[in-house]
């Protein structure tokens, strides 16, 4: 090969990578840290929007937030109004919980699981009250989408967030535990509301967890700027679930919500009764237990969790159980897949409401 031959062979290569760095940075600004926390805080609001954004209120299905600028945030859960069965505050100092009028604290990955989902919240959605310790990770594409990714230590968990290239919108938080995610987040459809950019649906899925225990995506509803509440966070978590009272073999309390499916007839009467009061009453799984509301009455074979359910029966038309899911929800229900016929399920309906008294008794051997 001649001198003259091997110039265009060089002059080739030269041009390809010079086409290849100019494709790896065609639209590809590099940003540091900082730079992205800044840009996420921009596209959320003007300055002067953010600074009188004080507290900021929203909800999901069954649970109410209500955040303040300094992360701090309070969760109030409830399948139907007014009845809280859980209540969770987070501040710097403590992560509270009330599940069914039993107070602990959160502590370990949990505790700081919520708190940086309140700076997120408390930063209206973006990276500014998350920035200490945040750093780049660099750059990820899901088809045609970009992300910068940042990630910060949590001690106990990693966090890492997804800031879409496009608008500077923080699409997905996940947090991980020893190179393992555990829950993930991701929010979508944001809308300007009070001038503030918000998401209006949330997507959440915890590793290992399907079904009802990872309900996914939710909408995100009645959002409000500045609403009538405190200026500074509300420090005690509270429930509001009826009386309770309990003996050996028998549970009275109330219905905190009916949940009545019309067209499969699927029927779920959740009380206000937790692990606490199951192990008082003395009920053990496969226990029959005769169940009373208002003139309702049916019978129902409790078991501690779904997984020690060994009569395939209570799944059958007419027939329930007793249970817990114990992932979702900390209370106890009765669950009919179908109850039928239509006559008794528009009879349980008409009764069984929210805050009506229930009243469960354990069969004796005899009745058995």
């Amino acid at each position: 090969m001649t001198g003259c031959q091997r110039i265009p062979i060089i002059l080739l290569r030269c041009l390809w990578l010079l086409a290849v760095l100019a494709a790896s940075l065609r639209g590809e600004e590099r940003h540091s840290a900082a730079e992205i926390i800044a840009r996420t805080l921009r596209a959320a609001g003007t300055t002067e929007t953010i600074e009188k954004t004080k507290v900021l209120q929203f909800a999901t299905r069954i649970s109410t937030y209500t955040v303040w600028r300094d992360g701090s945030m309070k969760m109030e859960s409830a399948l139907a109004k007014p009845y809280v069965y859980q209540s969770l505050v987070v501040t710097a100092a403590a992560v509270t919980q009330n599940q069914l009028g039993i107070e602990s604290f959160l502590t370990g990955a949990e505790a700081e699981r919520m708190r940086c989902l309140g700076l997120l919240y408390g930063g209206l959605f973006t990276l500014e009250k998350v920035a200490e310790g945040l750093q780049m990770e660099g750059e990820k594409r899901y088809g045609p989408e970009r992300f910068y990714v940042l990630s910060r230590n949590l001690g106990v968990l990693k966090a890492t967030f997804f800031v879409d290239a496009a608008d500077y919108s923080v699409r997905r938080l996940v947090f991980s535990r020893e190179g393992i995610d555990e829950w993930c987040y991701e929010f979508s459809r944001f809308e300007s509301i009070s001038g503030v950019r918000i998401p209006r649906s949330i997507f959440t899925s915890q590793v290992g967890v399907q079904g009802t225990g990872s309900p996914g995506a939710q909408p995100i509803l009645a959002v409000e700027v500045n609403p009538e509440v405190p200026a500074t966070p509300l420090l005690r978590a509270t429930v509001a679930i009826g009386d309770r009272r309990v003996v050996p073999g028998i549970l009275e309390g109330r219905i905190l919500c009916g949940f009545f499916d019309e067209e499969s007839l699927f029927t779920a009467l959740f009380t206000n009764w937790g692990t606490e009061e199951i192990e008082e009453a003395g009920l053990r799984s496969g226990d029959r237990v005769t169940v009373t509301c208002g003139e309702v009455e049916f019978e129902t074979t409790f078991f501690v969790t779904e997984d020690e359910v060994n009569d395939p029966r209570v799944y059958e038309p007419g027939n329930s159980l007793f249970i817990r899911n114990q992932v979702r929800y900390p209370m106890f229900y009765m669950q009919f897949n179908t109850l039928s016929p239509r006559e008794k399920f528009d009879r349980f309906r008409a009764v069984c409401k929210e805050g009506a008294e229930i009243r469960a008794r354990r069969k004796t051997k005899e009745e058995k």
